[in-house]
């Protein structure tokens, strides 16, 4: 079993097969499924040490109930990162919403904080719908400088104002920020704002790349193969 793992891990590095090509070529392999429920994080998959590590970090953080900014390059897991810390923390039976900050500038205020016009209906953003959860933020570094303005305020106070209406809202949100990196060379540059730096960075996690990991490839691939099988009702041949 070991040893056709272990090939199996060189030609995934070799881009000699995908995840589909690995299905046939583990079928030789007499070995049970890791079940991911027996983890305490079942979201993320690994026995590794410096996967064990970060989730032994990531359960410190979740009970913080700090903001957090969690770093890491793309495809490392960043939201899987911020769904798992909102699992394990107080904040769990509420909800936990998200925005990608990469798109639609001009509109980022009103989903963010709401609308409140007198010629509209007020309309409630995710800092009012995420009240007592978490909010997350990807692609933090892509706000314009009036977001992170109010997002900076907010983290200060707890208080928001919805776009057309200056009266202050309270909302018990926890932020965190996901970024691919590079925030402080943004501060230094002066295109991201010091201030929410510092405050949703007051705790920093980041996310580990596979390449620093590669004995968890085996445990991915069954578990991918595993989780195809169930979408496609039939036993894993693994």
């Amino acid at each position: 079993m070991h040893s056709t793992r272990r090939r199996v891990l060189k030609m995934l590095h070799d881009h000699i097969l995908d995840v589909e090509q690995a299905e046939e070529l583990l079928d030789s392999i007499e070995a049970a499924v890791p079940d991911s429920t027996a983890q305490d994080i079942p979201q993320i998959i690994g026995d590794s040490a410096p996967n064990q590590e970060f989730l032994r970090t990531l359960k410190k953080i979740a009970t913080m109930d700090s903001h957090v900014l969690v770093q890491g390059e793309p495809g490392t897991g960043k939201t899987l990162t911020a769904r798992a810390i909102h699992a394990h923390s107080r904040r769990s039976s509420h909800p936990f919403l998200s925005q990608f900050c990469g798109e639609s500038p001009d509109t980022l205020g009103a989903e963010l904080f709401g609308v409140d016009r007198d010629d509209k209906a007020p309309r409630k953003g995710l800092m009012d719908l995420a009240n007592g959860g978490t909010l997350f933020l990807d692609m933090v570094e892509d706000c314009p400088p009036d977001i992170q303005r109010r997002l900076s305020a907010y983290l200060e106070d707890g208080y928001f104002s919805r776009e057309g209406n200056p009266r202050p809202i309270f909302s018990d949100v926890r932020l965190m920020g996901a970024t691919h990196g590079g925030l402080k060379a943004k501060v230094d540059e002066g295109a991201f704002q010091s201030l929410l730096y510092y405050r949703l960075g007051a705790v920093v996690l980041q996310t580990p790349p596979l390449r620093d990991r590669p004995e968890d490839i085996p445990t991915l691939v069954a578990y991918f193969i595993k989780s195809r099988a169930d979408r496609d009702g039939r036993s894993p041949q693994i």
